[in-house]
């Protein structure tokens, strides 16, 4: 992982973009995040067999020597490490992997949480980021917000997949772009939450018209959508109502922006 400060130039996303556009699809996950008033590169090897790790770390390291100088840590996880990493143990209580089983809804105080995403299908350029930049200058809680822009690897890009599954992002976008808000324990205060929404609806709103998407990321659902059924499915929409209508009949599994049974 490579941690920059948000005061380093453009260059740093743009070289991020020609990296998503250059390394193998089929390998390598990496993701450039903002938060608490840095940015993250993330570089992940998803497909390092037994007994080869360190050709994986070196191929990490040469893909590094891409970007500017910073802080460079190597963090290497065996499979139940990295699910406690990922699957964030610490805020349920986790101690095992085999806990997790365990977890019930009530396992974790509720947080307030939202989160605004769209696909990225073409390269952005320096005067385009400059004013996306001018958004995120305007953050009003860097600790209750992150943005992050995540390109897919391995399997998901493969073309034979396209058209044949329920998530149509594959293999047509170089990146997810998504901004979360999700308060941290503690008292709440209304015009803050407030304040935070309404930055998310101008960092999307902004992101959306210069970069041109009409898809987002179903797994962090947005209420604020009118057209989520077409940014969710897109053509697979039709398809999914008719398994629907087979599965479900009665509509018993829905919720607001659940695939219905008819238009």
């Amino acid at each position: 992982t490579e941690i920059y400060t948000l005061s380093l130039p453009d260059a740093l996303p743009i070289s991020w973009q020609l990296f998503v556009l250059s390394y193998p699809p089929d390998t390598i996950n990496t993701k450039l995040s903002i938060k608490n008033g840095r940015v993250t590169v993330e570089i992940f090897e998803i497909q390092t067999e037994e007994g080869l790790l360190h050709y994986g770390l070196d191929r990490i390291r040469e893909y590094y020597e891409r970007f500017p100088p910073a802080e460079v840590n190597y963090d290497h996880y065996d499979y139940p490490a990295f699910m406690m990493k990922t699957m964030h143990a610490e805020a349920y209580g986790v101690q095992r992997p085999e806990d997790f089983v365990h977890l019930t809804r009530h396992s974790q105080t509720p947080k307030r949480f939202k989160a605004k995403s769209f696909f990225v299908s073409q390269q952005v350029g320096g005067q385009d980021l400059a004013a996306i930049d001018n958004v995120l200058s305007l953050i009003p809680s860097p600790s209750d917000i992150i943005i992050e822009f995540y390109a897919f690897g391995g399997a998901i890009n493969k073309p034979e997949h396209v058209g044949h599954s329920s998530f149509m992002h594959r293999a047509q976008s170089i990146y997810l772009v998504q901004a979360f808000y999700e308060h941290r324990p503690g008292p709440l205060n209304l015009l803050d939450v407030d304040r935070c929404l309404a930055w998310l609806r101008q960092f999307y709103d902004v992101s959306k018209s210069i970069m041109h998407t009409s898809a987002s990321y179903q797994n962090y659902a947005d209420s604020e959508l009118d057209d989520w059924a077409n940014r969710y499915f897109g053509w697979n929409f039709e398809r999914l109502m008719q398994i629907k209508r087979e599965i479900d009949p009665r509509n018993a599994f829905r919720h607001p922006q659940s695939v219905p049974l008819w238009h």
